[in-house]
C-alpha cells in the first residue's frame, strides 16, 4: 500500500466513521480519531457482512469503498449503542 492509497482510506475512514455516528447521534462525544477509527474497522468489517450474506462487491473506488465503510460503521456504532444501553440499565 503506497502513502495515497493510506490517506484515501483514512479520509474515506473518517467520513465514514462520522457519517455513522452522526446517524445514531453519538457524534458530539468523539474526536476526529475516533471517525477514523470507527470508519476503518468499519470498512473491514463491511467488507465481512457483505461478503457473509453472499454478494460480491463488484468494482472499486471511493463510492464503493465509503459505502462498504460505512455500513461496517453503522454496525459498529449501532452495536455499542446496544451494548452501553443494556450495561447502564
Amino acid at each position: 500500500m503506497d502513502i495515497l492509497s493510506f490517506l484515501l482510506l483514512l479520509v474515506i475512514g473518517g467520513l465514514a466513521g462520522w457519517a455513522a455516528t452522526k446517524l445514531f447521534k453519538t457524534d458530539k462525544q468523539n474526536s476526529v480519531f475516533t471517525y477514523v477509527l470507527i470508519g476503518v474497522i468499519g470498512a473491514v468489517v463491511g467488507k465481512l457482512l457483505i461478503e457473509l450474506a453472499g454478494f460480491e462487491i463488484v468494482g472499486s473506488g471511493v463510492v464503493v469503498d465509503f459505502i462498504v465503510a460505512f455500513v461496517g460503521a453503522v454496525v459498529l456504532v449501532g452495536l455499542s449503542k446496544l451494548v452501553a444501553g443494556k450495561i447502564l440499565r
